[in-house]
Formats: C-alpha cells, sequence, structure tokens
C-alpha cells in the first residue's frame, strides 16, 4: 500500500524511503545514518528505483 516510487526493498529484511538513502558502497546503503545491507539479488533493482527517484525530485 505504500508508493513503489517512494520505497523499495534492498533486501528480503528491510523496506527503505527512498527519500532517506544518503549513500552506497557497494552492497551497502546508508540510509539515515544506519548502514544496510543490499542483497546482491535486490542490488540492481533498488538502484533502478533510487535512480527514478533522484530523478523525479
Amino acid at each position: 500500500m505504500l508508493p513503489e516510487d517512494k520505497f523499495c526493498k534492498c533486501n528480503s529484511c528491510y523496506l527503505v524511503n527512498l527519500k532517506y538513502v544518503q549513500q552506497i558502497k557497494d552492497f551497502t546503503a546508508v540510509v539515515a545514518g544506519d548502514e544496510i545491507s543490499v542483497s546482491h539479488a535486490k542490488k540492481k533493482e533498488f538502484l533502478r528505483a533510487l535512480g527514478a527517484y533522484m530523478e523525479g525530485i
């Protein structure tokens, strides 16, 4: 029920609000100061969603 253009799963445990992503380092996303693991399977989708979000700002 959350808007798909603002939220994305980065692994099987976390749903990330793309507004708070500060940095991507290899397979880690820094979200509001916390480091969260990005799974290999979700990385491409997560980066695509983040890029689309950033273009829309």
